[in-house]
């Protein structure tokens, strides 16, 4: 269960997070990316705010490989973009 420190919260069923292993949504006004592991029973939320622009993931089902629509830059579960500049390489990662 997330919440957006503003005393909104939301919960995801996690069959659909494993099925779409991205979930790009919205708590409040706070945007989040959910990534869910190739490994069983792993989430982890992101805020996809990279150097002031929000960036869209995309599960790639051919390639198995986490992309954002922006650059086509692999994204591993760690929340790093492999083509993102050097200031900022990192998506920051929201506690659940």
């Amino acid at each position: 269960m997330l919440n957006d420190n503003e005393g909104q919260y939301k919960a995801y069923v996690l069959h659909q997070t494993e099925s779409c292993k991205v979930i790009n949504d919205k708590i409040g006004n706070k945007s989040i990316v959910l990534l869910f592991s190739l490994y069983p029973h792993m989430v982890r939320a992101f805020s996809p705010i990279v150097e002031g622009h929000t960036i869209n993931f995309q599960y790639n089902a051919k390639a198995n490989k986490i992309m954002d629509k922006q650059t086509g830059s692999e994204s591993n579960f760690n929340g790093l973009g492999s083509q993102w500049t050097a200031t900022r390489k990192t998506a920051y990662q929201i506690t659940i």
